[in-house]
């Protein structure tokens, strides 16, 4: 099955989440609560660190503090 992921069906279809909240994060106007975060990470089939740290900002993050 092939469902198309907007803030709507993420949110009121798959995870329960408001559409609301899902877009006003994506928006950067609102950070997700680990709870939020964990739960939407399911529905992707992903890690939550995939959506807390989105392609590799977990390197600037941290400072420098990895040897890679």
């Amino acid at each position: 099955m092939v469902v198309e992921l907007t803030p709507t069906t993420i949110g009121k279809e798959l995870s329960g989440i408001l559409q609301q909240t899902i877009s006003a994060n994506e928006n950067n106007r609102v950070n997700l609560c680990f709870e939020h975060t964990t739960v939407i990470a399911r529905v992707l089939e992903v890690h939550p660190a995939v959506l807390v740290f989105p392609r590799g900002s977990w390197k600037k993050a941290l400072g420098g503090l990895t040897s890679g």
